[in-house]
C-alpha cells in the first residue's frame, strides 16, 4: 500500500512533468514569434499585378513598381488599384470620386462611379457603380463597351486561349468567346475571385469553394472556408487567400493543407490576405489587412514570412 509520502512525491513528479511540458510549449511558440519588420508598403495594398514585361504593381495611395526590388513611381495623387493589358498600366485615384486613367496617356472617361478594373488579355474590365446597382464596361484602349449581360460587382476577370473571357462578380460566374458581349452565367454565387494559369485554365473561388473552368465549365475540385479571393499560382501549387492567412493546393491531388513553415503562425496567419502574387515557390508577395496598423501592408515571403522591406 502506497503510503502518504510516496502519494505526495507521486503528484509532485506528475505536476513537475506537467510544467514542464507546459514550459516547453510556451518556448517552443516564443521561438516561432517573428516580430514584424517596418513595412516598405503600407496601409491598404491593392491586388497585385504583372505587365507583359515581367514587372509587378501595387498600389496604396502611391504606385509601387516591382523589378527586382520595389520603387514607387509617378502616378496620379492618392492612387488605389492598379490592373496592367499589356505593358499598360491603369491606375484608380480617389479623390472627391474616383477617376481611371492610363499611366503616361491621361484620363479615360467612365459613365458611372468607378468601383475597380481589372485586365484579361487585350482588355480592361471595368467595375462600375454603388450601392446595390453595378454594371461592368470593357475598355479596348480607345473604346469603351457596355457589358449587359453581366450583373453584380465585378471581383475579377480572367482569359485562356484565343477567346474565353471570364468574369466573377458577387452574383456568378460568367463566360463569353467575345470580351464585350455573349456572356452567360456558367455558375451562380457570389464569386470573390478568378485567375488565369500557365497551364491554359482558369480557376476561380467563392468563399467556400474552388472551381476549376474549361470552355463554359465549371468544376468543383477543392473546399475551403473563409476565402476572401486573393489567388496566386506556381506549379502545382495554389495559394488561396482567406480572412485569417491563407491554405495550398495541391492541383494535381486537390488536396487543401495549411503551410508547415514553423513562423506562419505568428505570422500572416495573423492578418487577412486580400492579394497575392507568386514569383517563386519561394518568394511570394501578400497584400494583407489588420486591425494592428504594423501588420498591415505587403509582405512577402522570403525564407520565412514578414513584411516586405
Amino acid at each position: 500500500m502506497m503510503n502518504k509520502y510516496n502519494v505526495f512525491l507521486a503528484i509532485g513528479v506528475f505536476v513537475g512533468l506537467f510544467v514542464s511540458c507546459e514550459q516547453y510549449a510556451i518556448f517552443d511558440a516564443i521561438s516561432k514569434e517573428v516580430k514584424p519588420k517596418p513595412a516598405l508598403i503600407k496601409g491598404s495594398p491593392s491586388k497585385i499585378v504583372k505587365d507583359s514585361a515581367g514587372n509587378l504593381y501595387v498600389a496604396n495611395g502611391e504606385l509601387w513598381k516591382y523589378s527586382g526590388g520595389w520603387a514607387k513611381i509617378s502616378a496620379p495623387d492618392n492612387t488605389r488599384d492598379v490592373a496592367t493589358v499589356g505593358n499598360d498600366v491603369y491606375v484608380i485615384a480617389v479623390g472627391d470620386s474616383p477617376s481611371l486613367s492610363k499611366l503616361g496617356g491621361g484620363g479615360i472617361g467612365v459613365s458611372g462611379t468607378v468601383q475597380g478594373i481589372f485586365g484579361a488579355n487585350n482588355t480592361l474590365f471595368i467595375a462600375v457603380g454603388n450601392g446595390n446597382s453595378y454594371s461592368v464596361a470593357a475598355y479596348n484602349g480607345s473604346t469603351i463597351s457596355a457589358i449587359a449581360d453581366v450583373t453584380g460587382l465585378l471581383k475579377g476577370a480572367a482569359h485562356y486561349g484565343s477567346n474565353n473571357y471570364y468574369l466573377a462578380t458577387d452574383s456568378g460566374l460568367y463566360h463569353s468567346t467575345s470580351a464585350t458581349s455573349g456572356f452567360t452565367s456558367i455558375k451562380s454565387g457570389d464569386f470573390k475571385g478568378v485567375i488565369e494559369l500557365s497551364s491554359s485554365k482558369v480557376i476561380a473561388v467563392t468563399e467556400s469553394a474552388v472551381y476549376e473552368v474549361t470552355g463554359s465549365t465549371a468544376t468543383s475540385k477543392a473546399d475551403a472556408d473563409s476565402l476572401t479571393g486573393a489567388l496566386a499560382a506556381f506549379g502545382d501549387t495554389l495559394y488561396l487567400g482567406r480572412s485569417r492567412g491563407y491554405r495550398e493546393v495541391n492541383m494535381t491531388s486537390w488536396s487543401v493543407s495549411t503551410p508547415t513553415m514553423a513562423t506562419y503562425t505568428s505570422t500572416i496567419a495573423l492578418v487577412r490576405v486580400t492579394a497575392m502574387y507568386a514569383v517563386s515557390a519561394d518568394l511570394i508577395f501578400a497584400s494583407v489587412l489588420s486591425s494592428e496598423p504594423k501588420r498591415s501592408g505587403l509582405m512577402s515571403l522570403r525564407g520565412g514570412w514578414n513584411m516586405e522591406e
